[in-house]
């Protein structure tokens, strides 16, 4: 019984600190997402079709995060993942007149 109890303890810290290490590189890709917004609102909208495609890329990654993993995200990135999911021209043109006039809610 000892041993058991060895293990799950042991387990358990190995839980915790990939839990901090995710929870980490979830902060670091809001982070992101934030200062690619905060970019787009000021830049000229030429310019806003490489941080678009930025997003567009930040979002396929955190998908798998989301979907495949099942792993609870914060607010912020949920609604970031719902309002970038359509990845095509007309989505790129609405999402910048969106961040631009500051109608998106993330």
């Amino acid at each position: 019984m000892e041993n058991l109890i060895n293990i799950l303890t042991e387990n358990l810290e190995c839980y915790e600190k990939a839990k901090r290490e995710i929870e980490h590189i979830l902060e670091i890709y809001e982070k992101r997402i934030k200062e690619h917004i905060l970019k787009i609102e000021v830049v000229d909208i030429i310019k806003c079709n490489d941080m678009i495609d930025d997003l567009f890329h930040i979002q396929n990654e955190l998908c798998v995060v989301k979907y495949k993993y099942n792993y609870p995200l914060s607010v912020y990135i949920y609604n970031f993942l719902y309002e970038f999911d359509r990845q095509d021209d007309e989505s790129k043109i609405y999402l910048i007149n969106a961040i631009k006039t500051k109608s998106i809610v993330l």
